[in-house]
């Protein structure tokens, strides 16, 4: 599972996955981090203590796609943000708007 979620996160591979992107580049980093080296705060009664705000990979990236079919691209900007969960898996969470001209 950490080896999708870094793909998915490297922008220099979205052509792995995605035939129709002509690119996608990081525009801003909010947090940066290791996934493999993050740990959840567990206390001792197996309790979750809050997540401190260094403990997931946010970033703002533009990508323009080729629409299938067609001779149009779209711009998009996303904010992406992963981060491991309790129980070792991970989650990346994607938010896409096109900007303003």
């Amino acid at each position: 599972p950490i080896d999708l979620v870094e793909i998915l996160l490297d922008s220099s591979k979205v052509s792995m996955y995605n035939k129709f992107s002509n690119g996608r580049k990081d525009m801003y980093h909010l947090h940066e981090g290791n996934l493999r080296e993050m740990e959840l705060d567990v206390d001792n009664n197996d309790e979750i203590k809050p997540i401190e705000v260094n403990k997931g990979v946010s970033k703002i990236v533009e990508t323009e796609t080729k629409v299938p079919f067609s001779n149009k691209t779209i711009k998009t900007r996303t904010l992406l943000h992963a981060r491991k969960l309790r129980d070792g898996a991970y989650i990346l969470v994607s938010r896409s708007v096109e900007p303003a001209d």
